[in-house]
């Protein structure tokens, strides 16, 4: 389902909506399926398909809004979607999803403490799973951030190579730092192991006349728990920073870890 859609048919009608019936015995991977949901609010997300095609799901604010669960069921095969929802008047959770590469993703609206919505993508994994299949780098591939931190991140963008990685924040002296891969980090890229890459940066030249200079600033090491959350240690000239990456903004039509 089309987010533009799905989003639409939710608020124009007051937070009514249809309700699929399971089917019985459907071709979605029963088990249980973690992880992380991001957008206008972040949190976890945990869903839960029998051997029916009956859905439960769970999402949990990480900033204070609350949790809210919600039932639904399996309503296509080919391709496997699933929906599940809640339409309490004070609690509201509506999630859309699809099965795929092993895992689940989709769109995802609520409402808990404070009666604001949210909207975003979420993406979870079978729990316990071990984490060990590849990551593809078009699923990688996007906006990443530390909410702790304001204003600063990183560009990872999947090419024909592998990764590029482009990071924008701040130097020692509290000016702006855009450094940006050295060379891509290319392979199979697998969760929970650590990839360093050279950084550079320009150190000449002026908007009215650029200069192709590149000098090494150090490096980032990095680590991807799976395609939307991941640890990066920058260490360089300016220092060393740790960060705990959040998927802020995915490709569109990439595929789920």
């Amino acid at each position: 389902m089309h987010l533009s859609g799905f989003l639409k048919r939710a608020v124009l009608c007051g937070g009514v909506a249809l309700t699929m019936s399971p089917l019985a015995h459907a071709e979605f991977p029963a088990g249980s399926y973690s992880g992380t949901y991001l957008g206008a609010d972040h949190g976890t997300i945990n869903i839960t398909v029998d051997s029916y095609g009956a859905v439960t799901c769970r999402m949990a604010s990480d900033t204070g809004k609350g949790t809210v669960t919600g039932t639904g069921g399996v309503f296509s095969v080919d391709p496997p979607l699933f929906d599940c929802r809640n339409i309490d008047s004070n609690n509201y959770i509506s999630v859309d999803g699809s099965y795929e590469a092993g895992g689940i993703n989709g769109q995802y609206l609520f409402r808990g403490l404070g009666g604001t919505t949210y909207s975003g993508h979420y993406s979870a994994t079978p729990s316990g799973a071990g984490g060990t299949s590849p990551l593809s780098w078009k699923s990688l591939s996007g906006l990443w951030y530390d909410p702790a931190y304001d204003s600063t991140g990183f560009n990872i963008l999947g090419g024909d190579n592998g990764l590029i990685f482009t990071y924008y924040g701040r130097n020692a002296q509290g000016g702006p730092l855009w450094t940006i891969s050295m060379d891509a980090l290319g392979g199979t890229i697998v969760p929970n192991t650590e990839y360093t890459i050279a950084l550079g940066m320009i150190t000449a030249g002026t908007f009215a006349n650029p200069v192709n200079q590149m000098a090494r600033w150090g490096q980032v090491s990095v680590k991807f728990s799976d395609c939307t959350r991941a640890t990066a240690t920058l260490s360089g000239n300016d220092g060393v920073q740790v960060l705990n990456l959040q998927r802020l903004s995915g490709v569109k039509d990439a595929s789920g870890c």
